[in-house]
């Protein structure tokens, strides 16, 4: 594919290529652009399965309270007093989680650009976009495209990125998790 579409726009090359090291470089690519997708998709669905259990988790409590028209018993209190804690748990289990996934989504991202770069299509300008500017940079090496890529949940919340947006939320159902704890405590302690 990368073939063809260098061939397409008419790519010139000061040299010509050895076409058993393009193969290597297009298969591998090819590959790589199978794992890229992968932890893509494993990201998102992550993502969704995590949001579902915690939204679950964190609205069953005050659903059941808030039904009632006599404060909860003791017994169920504490019974609800639980799905909180479980979804402070949960909350930090796939913040670890999905930061994690980020940085081999960085990683995979890394890779694809160096053998982009190795089959010349950084040069095209007609397919220049932020990534093959960064690729194109005299200094460019993979570690640093991970290391200014793979941001934080704060500077990347801070430039928009939607990596530091979706840590975000789960930082926030961890609070209200807490909330809840709170709230359920001092119903517990002051009835």
């Amino acid at each position: 594919m990368a073939k063809m579409l260098a061939n397409s726009l008419n790519m010139k090359s000061s040299k010509k290529m050895n076409t058993q090291n393009d193969d290597f470089w297009l298969q591998y690519y090819s590959q790589l652009a199978e794992d890229f997708r992968m932890r893509h998709t494993a990201i998102w669905t992550e993502v969704k399965h995590y949001s579902w259990v915690l939204s679950l988790l964190l609205g069953a409590g005050p659903a059941v309270s808030m039904g009632k028209d006599t404060p909860l018993p003791v017994r169920d209190l504490i019974s609800i007093m639980i799905l909180p804690f479980l979804g402070l748990f949960m909350a930090s289990i796939a913040y670890r989680i999905i930061k994690r996934d980020f940085e081999y989504y960085s990683i995979a991202d890394a890779r694809l650009l160096y053998v982009e770069q190795k089959l010349g299509l950084t040069k095209i300008i007609e397919l220049e976009d932020k990534r093959f500017e960064q690729a194109n940079s005299p200094n460019f090496s993979t570690k640093e495209y991970i290391r200014t890529n793979n941001l934080s949940t704060i500077s990347a919340y801070r430039l928009g990125k939607i990596r530091g947006l979706i840590l975000v939320n789960f930082f926030v159902f961890g609070i209200a998790s807490l909330c809840e704890i709170v709230y359920y405590t001092s119903i517990l302690i002051y009835p």
